[in-house]
């Protein structure tokens, strides 16, 4: 089945959300540093973990087309009432207070997530 594209009129370049995608490396290094800082002190921590660069839907869709080699296909249906034309995070508390920087981009994403689903992730270990 083709991929929803769930908005294609919001104030963005190309009329599709934006948001702040984030590779499960970079995530488990932020818990990481976050736990170091708690253990570290008392004082409460909340931080932005993110790359603070947004990608939209069309973005990612052309991004795993490029990564899989192949067309994935579309249908673009009306937005979702309530969704944000645009979020991602500021991510610079991170860097400040844990010295934490997302190492990856969209395309690593992708490409990660891409080899996980087709090399055996998901076919159990031997």
């Amino acid at each position: 089945p083709p991929v929803q594209v769930l908005g294609t009129d919001y104030p963005t370049p190309d009329g599709t959300a934006l948001r702040d995608y984030i590779h499960v490396s970079d995530l488990a290094s932020a818990h990481i540093g976050a736990l170091h800082a708690l253990a570290e002190s008392d004082r409460p921590l909340t931080l932005n973990i993110g790359t603070g660069r947004p990608a939209s839907v069309r973005e990612v869709i052309d991004m795993v087309q490029r990564v899989a080699g192949t067309e994935v296909p579309t249908v673009d249906r009306p937005r979702r009432p309530g969704d944000m034309p645009a979020m991602w995070a500021d991510p610079t508390l991170a860097r400040d207070r844990i010295g934490w920087r997302a190492e990856h981009g969209l395309e690593d994403i992708i490409g990660s997530a891409w080899r996980w689903h087709t090399i055996g992730g998901n076919r159990g270990s031997s």
